[in-house]
């Protein structure tokens, strides 16, 4: 999960105190995935010889337990809504 779902849920689970922190941890991984993604790509191809159809099957598990954890266990917030007097107007 990548963009605003993962900021929005980001937000949604953060408190004031701590929001800061958890998108700089979210940063923090999303940088350092994107830079060994790449050295494990080079690696993988250069010295182990493996070429894109097998990379791309060693990558699908790690995507399809990602996609079922998110949905068994992120569930969304129902909203507070505010009840207003029927003489508001």
């Amino acid at each position: 999960m990548r963009g605003a779902q993962r900021e929005a849920l980001i937000a949604d689970i953060s408190t004031d105190q701590n929001r800061g922190r958890n998108f700089g941890v979210l940063r923090a991984i999303d940088n350092l995935g994107a830079v060994f993604g790449i050295v494990f790509c080079i690696v993988c191809f250069r010295l182990l010889n493996i070429g894109y159809r097998e990379l791309f099957f060693f990558a699908a598990p790690s995507s399809v337990i990602g996609a079922i954890v998110v949905i068994i266990f992120i569930r969304e917030k129902k909203l507070e809504t505010k009840k207003y007097s029927k003489n508001f107007f």
